[in-house]
């Protein structure tokens, strides 16, 4: 079981490389940058979807983090705390991003105007992190959507906890990487994060995806 926890972490070691040969290929080719640039999304997309699946499958979220939860919250709750957390974490963010204007600004922060101060500021890291807060908004409506239509379709409370979970984990580990400047990583975080939602909604509306992760069978 240790060795095959290991599988996705050695598949990703030689990733960046493949994605770069991918892209470099095409352009080798004669296709427009445009396409060179997106050629190693669709390995990315599908590497990153075997990592998720993976780590569903074997259940280390279940094993490790799951139990210290729910003695906390119920299971059946723990995807509307995520849902609770992930408006949290997007508030912290732009209270640090406020922060981080106000301390690279010489007027101070710009009540009236902190949209248009935000588009002037110089600071590579405050730009880094507002796209990091964006970025937190715009995936929380597909992934509250996810809970909600897995709640009401029946999905199990542990499975549905278990993607929960690890949909969170991704987006701190998102914001992270964005702060620290690791575009790659950066991007593979972001995909873990889709793929969550996406693995939630196909368990909703296929019953035939179920079969994939027992936890899907687990009360």
């Amino acid at each position: 079981n240790s060795l095959r926890l290991l599988e996705p972490y050695v598949v990703y070691s030689n990733f960046q490389s493949l994605s770069n040969a991918t892209s470099c290929q095409l352009k080798n080719m004669g296709f427009p940058n445009f396409i060179t640039v997106a050629g190693g999304a669709p390995a990315m997309y599908a590497v990153s979807l075997y990592a998720v699946v993976h780590i569903l499958q074997d259940g280390v979220v279940a094993r490790k983090i799951l139990p210290q939860v729910t003695e906390i919250i119920p299971v059946d709750q723990v995807p509307f705390a995520v849902v609770f957390l992930w408006v949290c974490v997007a508030e912290v963010i732009s209270v640090i991003n406020t922060s981080l204007i106000a301390l690279f600004s010489e007027e101070g922060l710009d009540s009236a105007h902190p949209r248009l101060q935000k588009l002037r500021n110089e600071n590579k890291f405050a730009h880094r992190s507002i796209s990091a807060h964006e970025n937190t908004l715009e995936s929380f409506s597909y992934f509250c959507a996810s809970v909600i239509i897995a709640s009401i379709q029946g999905v199990a409370p542990r499975f549905a906890a278990e993607v929960s979970i690890l949909a969170i984990l991704t987006r701190f580990v998102y914001i992270v990487l964005y702060w620290c400047n690791a575009a790659f990583f950066r991007s593979v975080a972001y995909i873990w994060g889709w793929w969550c939602c996406a693995i939630l909604l196909a368990v909703a509306a296929l019953p035939q995806a179920a079969a994939y992760f027992p936890a899907c069978g687990k009360i």
